[in-house]
C-alpha cells in the first residue's frame, strides 16, 4: 500500500471556520491507537485513529457524512487491516 492515501469528500465540510474538502491519510502508528483509548466507544476509537492519520481531530471526523466515511474506510482498509489480522 502507498504511504499516503487521499480521499475527496462528496461536499466540503466546515468546522470552527475551517473548510475540509479532502483528507490525506498516512500509515497509522502505535501512538494513534494508544490515543484512541482516551475516547469512549468503538466507533469513536476508529474515528480518532483515522483523524490522527489525517492530521485532524475527532470533532472534525464526527461531522463526516457516512457516505464519505465509507469511502475513507475503503481507502484506508490496507492500513487498518494489518491490525485486524493480528
Amino acid at each position: 500500500m502507498s504511504e499516503l492515501v487521499t480521499v475527496e469528500l462528496s461536499k466540503p465540510l466546515e468546522h470552527e471556520g475551517k473548510t475540509y474538502s479532502r483528507f490525506t491519510f498516512r500509515e497509522p502508528v502505535t501512538g494513534d491507537y494508544a490515543a484512541s483509548d482516551l475516547v469512549n466507544g468503538e466507533f469513536n476509537k476508529t474515528l480518532a485513529v483515522l483523524a490522527l492519520m489525517a492530521g485532524s481531530t475527532l470533532p472534525v471526523f464526527q461531522k463526516i457524512p457516512m457516505r464519505d466515511f465509507k469511502k475513507i474506510s475503503a481507502a484506508t482498509q490496507g492500513f487498518l487491516s494489518e491490525l485486524a489480522a493480528e
